[in-house]
């Protein structure tokens, strides 16, 4: 007796840690549901970004979507949506669940992956840069600000520069909100010219000034402008008397608050912070460690003690910048050899960056990341986390060559530090000790799980590559977005869904009996697991996705299918019941092993070289072959071991579908391959008139020939005052009534239905022309779009002790409070009023010059944040702006451009690109498959064989679709990838049969290859019946949801059963039968 202790063990936990990954959340190992939902299930959140250009220049949007791609879903698994909108912008769609990790993407987005290593210039060389010691040169674009301050750097005698200043990767956010003395002083109002604050970021907090005697003097700010501060009292004071003023920070025992700040959040977790106040009427300094920290506020580990805190200062992690291998930093403090130095950021006041000078090195020294071959996790000298590399033969020749020339020639020369600069930034400086050719490392900052988490997204940065162009931060739109599926739709899609996970188990139970439960088992137990895998990789579920799951149950009762038919033939020979249970698992093992290693390794080739759409299905695939082979053969061996040793089962016991059949298969052959050729041809001519080969043709849906999109906001109650799922299904169908291709989501901004406002609504179509599109939504919703309108435009009073030498423009002569039923962007707003002023009787001259429109609520890096009030502040006498003002209400009215908040074209989700490396995938796939089926069954006839199968297959399927009028879309590439796996497992079950009948027999004859067929026909239909069960079912009661990939899957199974017996089989014979004299006279009357 075998004991089977050891096997049982090990089912039992990975059932455990399989439940334990789905149920985490519940037995509180997560805060997180272990699954995520995807967009077309739960909604998500939309950001839309501008691409950052200059003028005339032309970029590849296609290109760019296809490195975001690689970026932030490098293996498709995650259900996110990136397509170009218009000519300058991108669109990302993020699933709800990844609503934490949002500030992260957000960061893989606008990070631009351009590595460079270059050597730190030295102060022992002060006297090759002199003339650059006092200046900055751009290396990019975040350092313009600061660039644009500083003076030019001309170019050296050779007409290159020698060298250039890099940004520390940390920035030292330092101090108070300063700006120095004022150059105005009002009543209730302080002016610093060119402070740079950010307009009314600073209301309800203190100002403090600070006098010449040494007294300060404070007082709350009501709100301010970029320059000006206006107070809650009079200050009595005189402008000589101040020296200086400062912004104190709002904080409590543990938190400091910076109104200005826009970080990433716990950005600065674990590092320390220096803090400067008051204390008991006492100036004070106290240091802490950042516990983490939100866009604006920092939270400590500890209280700081600190009555008023008046600036903080967030230092450097000591490990950011390694100068060596004693750890030293770079630092203002600690600069080493290193050329240091600090400048104020205008558009941050208070803020202090630091940069550090290296040198440009020669063409033949230049090494960047484009010539990185392999990027791992590592640990550096100290054993902390930190980022292995390795380079390609040119970037190891040149990296050979630069470290060489810096490395030190003698016993105590000079050591040179080699800077690791990603966008700009120096990531790490480590000393140069010796030469380095093809490898290195890449330190971090952080600590523990920080710096692990910090690993983590420099390696996804530098194997997605550089982007081609960078993004614009923030982005110009982010809101949140319903599911993209009806109500309707999700219902009968999950309906359908649920009567097909339980009709398979049911079927297997009622057909075979005991080993039907075992095979149910041995499901859960697959479905529990896969589902766990699922969540460790993040993948997120769609509703094709569920379907997908629910047809791997049918797929995965195969296993079971091969070897229960194996057992009913040891039975049907007499075989006693250990021998059918031995036999059964061993004779059929060669099958299984071969059918779904042959997919694995398709699976593995896929995700190697494919796009991440593909690569998504197949690393999905592949864990779910893996555990199928581990459920279907170990566990339910385990299974029928221990009840035969148990004493639990006497016979076996099942129903029978066919007895032995005699069927002459290979026969017709010749009719069928025609039949074959004609139905293709016949199903190609109808997919090519339907622009088949065409990017924009009618076989496409949104996902690959984009379109246009319109958002607008729609009355509730002329939708019927519906729920916000059954809403959807009515806009989409009410602009499907006049729109090709319509997909609808519903759009929010946090506070908008509190606010009662109407909802808005993203309607996309694959109609090109927003023209079109705007005249067709004007139609069918005329009654329902809801119009902007200026309710009031109320006059704001001047300050009574406002100095008119403050505003030297003269707009905030005339300020007006605009306020709208709808948010509005500023700079619309202003578009619309200087058409006005141009157009009015006589027209007003240079307009735009005369007025400009501010939300005073805007972030500094958002001015022009849509609020639903404006302030408008003109030069213009009151008499004459009112009738303009009555005027902009009649324009926002009537106006239909203000029905639409968006109008304009976007991108397909596939690019050209992406699609050409989609279909390499495909074919490398398919020479995966002939080399396998050569090596196993020694001859490559098999292989050519069962792909020439699969390719009939898909075009069977293919010419189906576009004869019913079905568009392909992304879920139905998924399906006509599962029909590829399908269709080469239904194939070498046959050939396996017809190898073990053939033996070492040089011939392959008609009799041997029928005999093959009939013998396992009962388990081809089996399983055909099992897997084609749950599309029928997905087809007929799924809905629109489900509604073409499972009827490519229905037509594309029974094409896979035909042709496994019709078009495989006798290729064969074609190929490499040599009929027997027996034989002879039957096969010449079958020809």
């Amino acid at each position: 007796m075998k004991n089977l202790t050891p096997r049982l063990i090990l089912i039992g936990l990975a059932a455990v840690l399989g439940l334990l990954v789905l149920f985490s959340q519940q037995v509180g190992l997560s805060d997180e549901r272990p699954l995520k939902l995807g967009i077309d299930l739960s909604g998500g959140t939309i950001l839309v970004y501008q691409v950052e250009q200059q003028a005339g220049e032309r970029v590849d949007l296609d290109e760019l979507v296809s490195a975001l791609k690689r970026r932030i879903n490098p293996e498709g698994v995650f259900d996110i949506t990136i397509r170009s909108v218009g000519q300058d912008r991108v669109e990302i769609i993020m699933p709800e669940e990844m609503a934490n990790q949002a500030e992260e993407v957000k960061r893989k987005l606008t990070e631009e992956g351009s590595l460079a290593f270059r050597i730190l210039a030295s102060t022992n060389r002060a006297s090759d840069f002199p003339a650059y010691l006092n200046r900055l040169a751009p290396t990019s674009r975040d350092f313009q600000p600061i660039v644009e301050s500083l003076p030019e750097v001309g170019p050296t005698a050779g007409g290159q520069e020698a060298f250039r200043w890099a940004k520390l990767g940390e920035v030292v956010e330092a101090t108070r909100a300063e700006a120095g003395a004022p150059t105005s002083i009002g009543a209730r109002s302080i002016t610093v010219a060119e402070a740079g604050w950010p307009p009314n970021r600073f209301r309800g907090l203190t100002a403090v000034l600070e006098s010449a005697e040494g007294a300060a003097i404070e007082a709350t700010i009501d709100r301010n402008t970029e320059d000006t501060l206006y107070l809650d009292r009079p200050l009595g004071v005189d402008a000589g008397a101040v020296t200086g003023v400062r912004v104190d920070y709002a904080s409590g025992p543990a938190e400091i608050t910076d109104p200005i700040r826009e970080w990433s959040t716990n950005r600065y977790e674990g590092l320390p912070v220096l803090l400067e106040g008051v204390r008991d009427g006492e100036a004070a300094r106290v240091t802490g460690e950042v516990a983490s920290n939100t866009a604006d506020t920092l939270t400590l580990t500890r209280d700081h003690g600190l009555d008023v805190v008046s600036s903080y200062r967030i230092a450097y992690n000591p490990s950011s910048i390694a100068m060596g291998g004693d750890g030293a930093s770079i630092s203002p403090e600690a600069a080493g050899d290193a050329v240091v130095r600090g400048v104020r950021v205008p558009s941050q006041p208070g803020t202090t960056e630091y940069f550090v000078l290296y040198e440009v090195p020669r063409d033949t020294q230049d090494v960047t990341g484009d010539m990185l071959e392999r990027v791992y996790p590592q640990s550096d000298e100290q054993m902390r986390p930190a980022v292995g590399f390795d380079l390609d033969s040119i970037g190891a020749r040149r990296f050979g060559s630069l470290t060489g020339r810096y490395r030190p020639r003698q016993e105590g020369a000079f050591f040179y530090n080699l800077a690791i600069i990603l966008d700009g930034e120096i990531m790490s400086a480590p000393r140069i000790n010796d030469r380095i050719s093809d490898r290195g490392i890449i330190t971090v900052g952080g600590q523990g799980g920080q710096a692990a988490e910090e690993v983590n997204y420099l390696i996804d940065i530098l194997r997605a590559g550089s982007l081609p162009v960078a993004l614009q931060t923030p982005p110009l739109q982010e809101e949140t977005i319903g599911p993209t599926l009806g109500e309707d739709t999700i219902r009968k899609g999950v309906f359908a869904i649920t009567v097909a996970l339980a009709l398979v188990p049911i079927f297997m139970i009622v057909y075979y009996q005991f080993a039907g439960v075992v095979s149910v088992i041995a499901l859960l137990l697959n479905m529990v697991l896969l589902l766990a895998s699922m969540a460790l990789t993040g993948s997120s579920i769609t509703l094709p996705g569920l379907a997908g799951l629910a047809l791997t149950i049918g797929m995965a009762v195969d296993a079971n299918v091969l070897i229960y038919e194996r057992m009913r033939e040891e039975r049907d020979r007499g075989a006693p019941l250990g021998q059918q249970i031995r036999n059964g698992f061993g004779k059929a093992w060669s099958t299984i092993l071969d059918s779904n290693l042959t997919t694995v390794l398709t699976g593995i080739v896929l995700w190697s070289v494919g796009t991440e759409e593909v690569k998504g299905f197949a690393l999905v695939t592949i864990i779910g072959l893996l555990w199928n082979l581990f459920t279907a053969v170990f566990v339910s061996r385990t299974i029928f071991e221990l009840a035969y040793q148990k004493g639990w089962i006497k016979r076996l016991t099942m129903l029978r579908l066919l007895n032995r059949t005699n069927i002459d298969f290979v026969g017709p052959r010749r009719y069928c391959m025609v039949g074959s050729a004609l139905v293709i041809a016949l199903g190609l001519s109808i997919f090519f008139s339907r622009g088949g080969t065409e990017q924009q043709g009618s076989m496409y849906n949104i996902d690959f020939t984009g379109g246009s999109l319109v958002t607008v906001r729609l009355d509730d109650e002329e939708l019927g005052g519906q729920t916000p799922a059954a809403r959807i299904s009515t806009v989409r169908d009410t602009a499907g009534a006049v729109l090709p291709n319509v997909t609808v989501e519903s759009l929010t901004v946090s506070g908008e239905e509190e606010r009662g406002e109407a909802p808005r609504y993203n309607i996309r179509t694959t109609e090109q022309s927003p023209d079109v599109v705007q005249e067709k939504v004007l139609e069918a919703f005329s009654e329902s779009l809801v119009r902007v309108e200026l309710i009031s435009a109320e006059p704001i009073p001047a300050e009574p002790d406002a100095d008119p030498d403050a505003d030297p423009t003269g707009l905030e002569g005339n300020r007006y409070r605009l306020t709208f039923n709808l948010p509005q962007p500023p700079s619309r707003i202003a578009d619309a009023f200087a058409q006005i002023l141009a157009s009015a009787d006589p027209p007003v001259a240079s307009p735009r010059s005369q007025f400009r429109v501010a939300n005073p609520d805007a972030p500094p890096n958002d001015v022009d944040q849509a609020g639903e009030t404006l302030v408008l502040s003109t030069s213009l006498a009151g008499d004459r702006v009112q009738p303009y003002l009555a005027l902009l209400g009649t324009e926002l009215r009537e106006d239909r451009d203000f029905l639409f908040e968006r109008l304009e074209n976007f991108g397909s989700v596939v690019a050209g690109e992406t699609r050409q490396k989609a279909i390499v995938a495909i074919v490398a796939s398919w020479l995966i498959i002939i080399g396998y089926l050569w090596f196993r069954f020694q001859s490559i006839a098999y292989g050519v064989a069962a792909v020439i199968a699969l390719i009939h297959d898909v075009l069977i399927a293919l010419g189906a679709v576009a004869l019913a009028g079905y568009k392909i879309d992304l879920p139905m590439i998924a399906a006509f990838l599962t029909l590829i796996g399908f269709s080469v497992n239904d194939t070498i079950v046959i050939f396996d049969r017809i190898r073990e009948l053939r033996g070492k027999s040089p011939n392959l004859t008609p009799r041997l290859v029928n005999e093959a067929i009939n013998v396992t026909l009962s388990r081809t239909i089996l399983t055909s019946l099992t897997t084609w069960m749950v599309v029928m079912i997905f087809w007929l009661f799924g809905g629109e949801g489900l509604s073409g990939f499972s009827f490519c899957l229905v037509i594309g199974f029974i094409s896979g059963t035909y042709s496994t017996i019709f078009i495989a089989a006798p290729i064969l014979i074609e190929w490499i039968g040599k009929p027997s004299k027996k034989d002879a006279g039957a096969l010449a009357t079958s020809r």
